[in-house]
């Protein structure tokens, strides 16, 4: 199962760790190749470029394990979030890098307020 849900990124890979990030990414996608129901597999459109910018072929998209992708992204990240907004209103959440190897899944909180007329 999973929904779709639109990436919108505010994190980068460290300068430092760029070929180390597209050295995980070679690994990752040999472990997909060997099990296709792997959970990288879901992320397995995913790159870098030579500013350490994250990219995916298609930001909306199904996600899932997330936990285990933000524990393996969190090694390489600068301080930052991806946001992820789903197909409702109130699916929205973000995953918090602290450039530091931790991360932090946030989800969104809404209050609504009772007007009397």
């Amino acid at each position: 199962m999973g929904y779709y849900t639109q990436l919108a990124m505010d994190v980068g890979i460290k300068e430092d760790k760029i070929e180390q990030f597209k050295k995980a990414i070679k690994r990752q996608l040999a472990r997909v190749k060997a099990d296709p129901e792997y959970w990288f597999s879901y992320y397995a459109d995913i790159s870098v470029d030579e500013y350490g910018t994250i990219l995916f072929e298609d930001y909306y998209r199904k996600i899932y394990d997330i936990e285990k992708f933000a524990k393996w992204l969190a090694k390489f990240v600068e301080k930052g979030y991806i946001y992820g907004y789903g197909e409702e209103a109130e699916d929205v959440w973000r995953i918090c890098f602290d450039g530091k190897g931790n991360f932090e899944i946030q989800e969104a909180r809404f209050v609504w307020d009772t007007v009397k007329a």
